[in-house]
């Protein structure tokens, strides 16, 4: 009973500071005991006074004997309600966009501690406290999604040392039992945390094998729904079976191919992906769970240029396209004459500027570390990606001069329909008289080669050219480009309108003058 409970408490509390005798009285011994005790007892300043501390551990009590003590099954039950709800939630979520966005920016070591750039190229030492906060800020935010990114990793990279553990011994290399011991020598890791990395990458497997994509979305954090981070990995098998019962469902499969996509993403010769919400700017306490995973889809990415006869019935005929060929048509499409004439093969309608030939697949242009998505904050002013050059080793070319970087893609429409500053004019430079055919609009459709960022000094540029067949706007080296260094273009001095350039050059310098002598042509010129 709680009477009782209390009462037995009081006794305690009594035995231990009066120590009664047979007769209600303490002898002198055991006062000068309890006097002793209560001095080595004294309360330090900072310490709750004897008094509330009584009271609370009178309240606690009371509050657990009037509790109904839950069953170890509705312990086990409730810890598999907390991890579906935590795998669930719009943390979950969160954390996910921490992850890719810490795989967009630049790594700690690129920070600039308070340090800006001039006009001359040379650092200078921030003195404004105003923007050292502003600068400190960035940098802890850019650090908390660089976390997220990293504590992802080595959990994917735990299962991957499981797996390639399990290889090794099962396989051809099981009858040299030194292997294992050499790959640790030769790494610095010693057995004991090889065998704590394998342990912890068998139990993630087993996640990944039910749900493949769904390491990205389990949260690091797990307070705030009543649950330590490590219980995701000391499930049981029927609670661990119980929590992936309740993870098939539609809304999971979603985010499961999003995670899925990111991990193979992470392959240094696989291309980059680009999500929705990548490039939208969202509340994720305001929308629905439709919305969400309408957002989480990849952008529509497309290898070739779309041309929908439907979609632009009235398609006006360009100026100077070729007599003998026929309207409406695809306005990329090489007419039968009416070329200029090739440097090389001769012919005025050679469907390759590349090889010459008729049946070819230059367009399938493949670089061993194709271009990386990143966040380049800083120098634009606000929130801006673009494409960093990645070669296989630190400090080598990732582009020649000269070299083809990409093929631009979206979807065609005529001249003139879009003003959203997402389109690129086409200027069919390999017609007489250079006749404007359409645009590519990359709003809604395209590779990643339309987050190429402006720049008065670009490294690279577009370039008219037939290949495979078809007139394409291609982005090519104009210098050497290093790995790690963003590849930048010239958009033309029409990009900014009124507007003053945002690039870091005029930024820099203060104005525009610089981009005035800097606008080069895409119509496709010097073949």
């Amino acid at each position: 009973p709680i009477h009782d409970s209390i009462q037995s408490q009081g006794r305690e509390r009594l035995g231990r500071n009066r120590a009664p005798t047979r007769d209600g009285k303490a002898t002198a011994n055991e006062l000068r005991t309890n006097k002793q005790e209560v001095r080595a007892r004294k309360r330090r300043r900072d310490a709750p006074i004897q008094q509330h501390s009584r009271k609370k551990t009178t309240i606690q009590t009371m509050h657990r004997s009037a509790d109904t003590v839950m069953t170890k099954t509705e312990v086990r039950n409730d810890l598999v309600s907390r991890m579906v709800t935590a795998i669930r939630s719009r943390d979950a979520i969160q954390q996910f966009f921490d992850i890719v966005d810490g795989r967009r920016d630049p790594e700690p070591t690129a920070i600039r501690i308070y340090l800006t750039t001039n006009a001359s190229k040379r650092q200078l030492r921030i003195q404004d406290p105003a923007q050292m906060l502003e600068n400190d800020v960035k940098s802890l935010s850019m650090l908390s999604r660089k976390t997220a990114f990293h504590n992802f990793l080595t959990r994917l990279f735990q299962v991957r040392l499981a797996d390639h553990i399990d290889e090794i011994n099962q396989g051809r290399l099981r009858s040299d039992p030194a292997i294992i011991a050499k790959i640790l020598q030769r790494t610095g890791m010693n057995r004991r945390q090889c065998h704590y990395h394998r342990t912890q990458g068998a139990k993630w497997r087993k996640y990944c094998k039910a749900f493949p994509g769904i390491l990205c979305f389990i949260p690091f954090e797990t307070q705030k729904f009543g649950f330590s981070p490590k219980s995701w990995l000391d499930l049981d098998e029927e609670d661990f079976a119980s929590v992936l019962s309740h993870l098939k469902t539609e809304y999971m499969s979603a985010l499961c191919v999003a995670g899925r996509a990111f991990e193979h993403s992470l392959d240094p010769a696989a291309d980059d992906v680009d999500f929705i919400w990548e490039n939208l700017s969202i509340s994720l306490d305001k929308i629905s769970d439709a919305e969400l995973v309408s957002i989480l889809g990849l952008f529509p990415a497309k290898d070739e240029n779309i041309y929908d006869p439907g979609a632009y019935p009235e398609w006006p005929r360009p100026d100077d396209w070729p007599n003998e060929s026929p309207w409406p048509v695809d306005p990329t499409s090489l007419p039968p004459s009416g070329g200029v004439q090739c440097n090389v093969c001769h012919q005025s309608n050679c469907p390759c500027d590349l090889c010459h030939e008729r049946n070819c697949h230059c367009t399938a242009i493949r670089h061993e570390t194709p271009p990386r998505i990143r966040n380049y904050d800083d120098k634009y002013g606000g929130k801006n990606r673009g494409l960093q050059a990645v070669a296989k080793e630190a400090g080598q070319i990732a582009y020649s001069k000269g070299t083809i970087i990409a093929f631009l893609t979206g979807t065609l429409a005529p001249p003139n329909t879009y003003d959203n500053g997402q389109c690129i004019q086409v200027d069919r430079g390999d017609i007489l008289g250079e006749p404007t055919v359409a645009q590519i609009n990359c709003a809604e459709s395209g590779n990643i080669s339309r987050l190429f960022n402006h720049s008065c000094d670009p490294s690279a540029r577009f370039k008219g050219m037939r290949v495979s067949g078809k007139f394409r706007i291609a982005i090519v080296a104009e210098e050497n480009i290093y790995d790690g260094e963003e590849i930048t273009v010239h958009y033309g001095q029409q990009y900014w309108r009124k507007e003053k350039c945002r690039c870091p050059v005029c930024r820099l310098a203060g104005d525009t003058s610089f981009m005035a002598r800097r606008s080069p042509s895409i119509t496709g010129k010097g073949r």
